[in-house]
């Protein structure tokens, strides 16, 4: 019998993770963010953290960088428009340059 994969992320992490997934948390998230903030048992550290939203203060909250990213794009729509990863493509792509 296989066991199913579990990941367990550090508070914040799963927050973040939930909020970019889950409708009815979004939809209390928007009506009450420090109620949303507490079933997920942040800190206020970690509350801190995302109200600022640097990247400094995300990482001080050791958000990992992929939910930095999606942390900023939710919080942040129109900053979210200006993020570009075409300078990571090389890498993803194994090395290969321009597609």
């Amino acid at each position: 019998m296989l066991t199913p994969k579990r990941q367990r992320f550090h508070p914040v992490q799963n927050f973040v993770q939930t909020l970019g997934r889950d409708h009815a948390i979004q939809e209390m998230f928007a009506k009450d963010p420090k109620a949303v903030f507490a079933e997920f048992g942040l800190s206020d550290g970690e509350i801190a953290g995302l109200q600022e939203g640097t990247f400094g203060a995300l990482d001080a909250i050791d958000l990992h960088p992929v939910f930095r990213m999606h942390w900023l794009m939710m919080s942040d729509p129109e900053g979210a428009k200006m993020m570009d990863v075409t300078e990571f493509l090389p890498v993803l792509q194994g090395g290969k340059q321009n597609g």
